[in-house]
């Protein structure tokens, strides 16, 4: 592996509500991101130099994940920030977390069909599309613009958003009445 390649990282945790099947996730929130949606829910993650970012070493990041308990985690998760703007980091991470037996969810403000390949080789999920304040939605994802792409047996579908657990779950709860 590179030992140059760095990635600004606002943090590491583990969260049960980030992967739209709602498993227990371990998220890396990246900086950067050139969308600059209105109303960003990660607004303070937009500049890679940020005072809340550190530069880590894509390698660090993957020795960490090699570390957690494959019992605990089902997934990695990648929001921020965009890691669209890190392709060689996503692409290195992205395989070590699959090498490691955890599914890949990628959060990302670019379409899915300008996405490089580096992106899609060892992810099993794409949330794709920025965030657009007029298209608004009380379910996930946050706007109607955004699609959430799966890949069954190396094929890649567009899922209903109505059919993922977290909007099930958000629906008994009656948040999920607007599409």
């Amino acid at each position: 592996m590179t030992n140059d390649l760095t990635i600004p990282i606002a943090k590491y945790e583990i969260s049960f509500i980030d992967d739209p099947y709602l498993r227990p996730s371990f998220v890396i929130y990246c900086c950067g991101c050139p969308h600059r949606c209105k109303n960003c829910q990660n607004k303070e993650l937009q500049d890679a130099t940020s005072p809340l970012c550190t530069q880590v070493q894509t390698e660090d990041i993957c020795n960490y994940i090699k570390t957690i308990d494959r019992g605990l985690i089902d997934c990695v998760v990648y929001l921020g920030g965009d890691f669209g703007l890190y392709k060689q980091q996503y692409y290195l991470i992205s395989k070590t977390a699959k090498e490691c037996g955890f599914q890949n969810i990628l959060y990302t403000g670019y379409k899915f069909e300008n996405l490089d390949y580096k992106f899609k080789k060892y992810t099993d999920i794409i949330i794709d599309g920025k965030y657009k304040e007029d298209q608004r939605q009380n379910i996930f994802p946050a706007s109607k613009n955004q699609r959430v792409w799966q890949k069954i047996s190396d094929n890649w579908v567009i899922i209903n958003p109505i059919d993922l657990p977290i909007n099930k779950e958000q629906a008994k709860q009656g948040g999920a009445n607007e599409i």
